[in-house]
């Protein structure tokens, strides 16, 4: 169903009349209906049959139906069968005639309805009434609703150039174009037209708006971290893409709607995991229907069930593919999701249309684990800021500074840091600091050191300034497992020093660049040494211009190859 507002002479019949054609053209069945609350077919059967004006002159008539609108208990009455007529012709008459096939182009919609509403019974709060209140949740959604706007004196030029009989007066239409301006404000349309463009210009836009695919994208598990800076570079990127309509479903993050992007918030399923695996298994298949999609994404790892559109899976959970064995006891959460959430995973993988994945090692672990068509794996580095406020100054300070922004979880290793700065304090070598983004050193699983100086517990920083102590330090990052290792890439386009664990996603982010100096994860040993060489200056630093490293590479970034893929989707 696509829905057609605005003030009268705004070229409403004339683009649906246009559209109709477009689509009989097409072989498609096409209804057009003209609707307006309060003027229905069965309510002007019953004002027809109470009416007591038949045999009345034109003017008598105007009279009498004055007095009618004029009492106030009438008034209440007549405005109350109309909602729940609404009910009826846009609740179950729509449906009734999308069920047989057709495509409805209406011609005016609730929302003229409401303003209709708002002007006629100025006196009664109707908004507050609970038959409009279940009206507005009963009616048929429409899938595409455009409103055409237009200035007040070119409404009234058409007006007149038209003749038309019915035309309101200027300040009667003026305060009606606020109205409208009004909704248009408060999101109540998808589209706004203006109409003062010429015919074919208004229909190439309507058309350009019919042809837009619509994709339901669900990230309900994000919510803080890795996964919420994931989706706000989707939202933020998407926004862009006008081929495409969004259907954003999350829990509790806010966004805002945009011209393509509608937001729906499901705050309560972060209640629990019966709250999210009744949404999974109940929720999310019906909103797939409802909403008429034609694709699917899931930013969530794992595919929404049920549906049979075609799925795009974005995949940038590590753990299922790692060879590191989690504990139950000690690693609770890495362990579901190795042993039990990995299940879901591999499932969607093999089931989803396309995989996205943010890194080469990633795809290749995916492939081998599942047995997944190299094909369907799709590599896209996230997307970044290339333009920094500061850049890293080789110094005896910041070589003497290190730096290891993660959380305390197991894999992030940060006992081997702890490790390497007891070595180095048995050497002698003291003039150093190590800054980590942990509350305190009792924090590491494992810890059995006493408290160092040297190490700094600073908490949770904020982006800004992480970036900054990127470029006073030497990053160190004895990671084991990352789906992409972001500290890698964000301070190596700083053009710090990095000391990084040799893991393939090490490899991979920092190929190409120069000031890098790889250890095995577990060994403190050559932590210290590299340490201690950094420190010592007996480490050459080549300067960099412009990141040339980066820029020489060869490799998808951002999110256009997932709108590629579901672009091409058929």
């Amino acid at each position: 169903m696509i829905t057609f507002s605005g003030i009268d002479c705004s070229g409403k019949s004339t683009q649906i009349e246009i559209i109709r054609k477009y689509y009989e053209d097409k072989g498609v069945r096409v209804r057009v209906i003209w609707s307006r609350g309060g003027y229905t077919s069965w309510i002007e059967r019953i004002k027809t049959f109470i009416r007591k004006d038949k045999h009345l002159s034109e003017a008598e008539k105007a009279d009498y139906r004055a007095k009618i609108n004029g009492n106030h208990r009438k008034a209440k009455l007549l405005l109350w069968a109309s909602i729940l007529d609404l009910i009826r012709y846009y609740g179950i008459v729509f449906r009734w005639i999308e069920m047989t096939g057709s495509v409805i182009l209406c011609d005016r919609y609730i929302w003229d309805t409401y303003i209709d509403f708002s002007l006629k019974y100025k006196d009664i709060e109707f908004e507050k009434w609970l038959c409009w209140k279940a009206m507005l949740r009963l009616i048929k959604k429409p899938d595409k609703s455009i409103i055409f706007t237009l200035p007040i004196e070119e409404s009234m030029r058409r007006s007149i150039e038209k003749s038309d009989p019915h035309s309101e007066p200027y300040d009667v239409r003026l305060i009606r174009i606020k109205r409208y301006m009004t909704e248009i404000e408060n999101g109540r349309w998808q589209y706004v037209i203006n109409a003062l463009l010429p015919i074919h210009a208004v229909t190439e836009n309507v058309i350009e708006i019919l042809e837009r695919k619509k994709v339901i994208v669900f990230d309900v598990a994000a919510e803080t971290g890795g996964a919420l800076e994931i989706l706000n570079s989707f939202y933020t990127t998407a926004a862009q893409e006008r081929s495409i309509d969004w259907e954003l479903i999350l829990s509790t993050p806010i966004f805002s709607n945009t011209g393509n992007i509608h937001v729906k918030n499901y705050f309560w399923i972060k209640k629990g995991w019966l709250h999210r695996l009744a949404f999974d298994k109940f929720v999310a298949p019906s909103l797939c229907r409802k909403k008429k999609v034609d694709a699917v994404v899931s930013l969530q790892n794992i595919c929404v069930p049920a549906s049979e559109k075609k799925q795009v899976l974005y995949v940038h959970q590590s753990i299922p593919f790692s060879s590191i064995k989690f504990s139950l006891l000690k690693n609770r959460t890495e362990w579901v999701y190795q042993n039990v959430i990995s299940r879901l995973i591999f499932r969607s993988i093999r089931r989803a249309d396309t995989v996205v994945v943010q890194t080469k090692w990633m795809k290749d672990a995916i492939c081998k684990k599942t047995g997944a068509d190299i094909s369907k794996v799709l590599v896209a580095q996230p997307e970044f800021n290339l333009n920094f406020d500061a850049y890293y100054e080789d110094s005896q300070t910041s070589r003497s500074s290190f730096f290891y922004p993660a959380a305390c979880n197991t894999y992030k290793n940060h006992e081997v840091i702890i490790a390497a700065a007891g070595i180095l304090t048995e050497r002698g070598i003291t003039g150093f600091q190590v800054v980590l983004t942990i509350d305190t050193q009792a924090e590491i699983p494992g810890y059995s050191y006493d408290e160092m100086p040297q190490i700094v517990c600073v908490g949770r920083m904020a982006h800004d300034d992480v970036m900054r102590q990127y470029s006073a330090s030497t990053l160190i990052f004895p990671s084991k497992l990352e789906t992409f290792g972001l500290p890698l890439l964000e301070a190596a386009l700083v053009k710090s020093p990095i000391l990084a664990s040799d893991m393939p996603f090490s490899h991979e982010i920092l190929e190409g660049y120069p000031n890098v100096s790889y250890f095995k994860a577990d060994s403190a040993e050559k932590l210290a040494d590299l340490m201690e060489m950094q420190i010592k200056n007996k480490t050459e630093y080549e300067i960099i211009e412009n990141n040339s490293w980066y820029n020489e590479r060869h490799c998808d970034v951002g999110w256009s190859s997932i709108f590629d893929a579901l672009l091409k989707m058929r």
